[in-house]
């Protein structure tokens, strides 16, 4: 259960960043879904001196 609150929450996140994007706003909901269930988040952590 708590698996499936995290990756919906996750997606909810993706959803509504994916939603301010100036060249997807015209993009119907389930367009925006499709995209959502592609998108893949990756972390990148800098090394600074």
């Amino acid at each position: 259960m708590i698996m499936m609150k995290t990756s919906m929450d996750r997606t909810n996140s993706i959803k509504q960043f994916l939603k301010k994007v100036p060249l997807l706003q015209n993009l119907n909901d389930e367009k925006i879904t499709k995209i959502t269930d592609a998108v893949e988040v990756n972390f990148i952590h800098l090394f600074i001196p």
